[in-house]
């Protein structure tokens, strides 16, 4: 009876080692840089440093931003030729599901204006698997470029300009510890798209396999404890 639930605990144990706590990834560019261009995996070809906004078919790195973390977001005009960019989020455990993946973006829907800052994204490839988040659709954050993860807005303080988080499907790390988010304007967009950064819970569920093996330990250890 022991054994048998030394077996099954064992597993369990693995799963509840980490306090679950959200992690946030700033997007960044450039040399060394967690994002790059999806089509070419350049790091640099995909965008450039302004303070406007510049009809130059990149997506443009503005800095300044009192909206959104660290005041540097990156925001691509729907007039442009869009450009999918990709974000990697590294130095997890391999093969393993990671869950309550968020996306933070800018939204400018409060205004009395028409523009939609709509975004989409992928968790899947830079083709194939993209979700569009309409601008406003997320939970709305109180203005600050200080808190990564977002407090919630009540509604009393909410701006024109107005950072965002949605849900994003889990995902699953490949044998380096690594996942990939895939960024765009949105369909509908009719102004910008403006993408912040990603966070996801870092507790991992392993794959089945590294369970059972897990479980095979314990049922190991549990038999040499009993001959004895």
């Amino acid at each position: 009876m022991r054994t048998r639930l030394l077996t099954l605990a064992l597993p369990l144990l693995y799963l509840s080692s980490a306090h679950a706590a959200l992690v946030y990834v700033d997007a960044t560019g450039g040399v060394g840089g967690n994002t790059v261009n999806a089509l070419t995996e350049s790091e640099t070809d995909w965008y450039e440093v302004n303070t406007g906004s510049p009809t130059n078919n990149l997506w443009d790195q503005r800095t300044g931003n009192s909206f959104v973390y660290g005041g540097t977001a990156f925001q691509i005009n729907s007039a442009e030729t869009s450009i999918v960019i990709r974000t990697a989020v590294t130095g997890l455990l391999p093969n393993s599901t990671y869950t309550d993946i968020r996306l933070y973006y800018l939204g400018n829907i409060l205004t009395t204006s028409t523009r939609n800052w709509t975004l989409q994204a992928s968790v899947v490839s830079e083709s194939t698997g993209f979700t569009n988040y309409e601008d406003g659709s997320g939970t709305a954050l109180i203005d600050s470029n200080t808190d990564a993860l977002g407090t919630a807005d009540d509604g009393s303080t909410l701006s024109a300009d107005t950072r965002y988080w949605v849900s994003l499907p889990d995902v699953t790390t490949d044998e380096t510890g690594t996942f990939y988010v895939w960024i765009n304007i949105g369909d509908g967009a009719n102004d910008r798209a403006v993408y912040d950064g990603l966070a996801y819970n870092n507790v991992a569920i392993p794959e089945p396999s590294a369970v059972a093996l897990l479980s095979l330990v314990g049922l190991g250890f549990g038999m040499r404890r009993r001959r004895r």
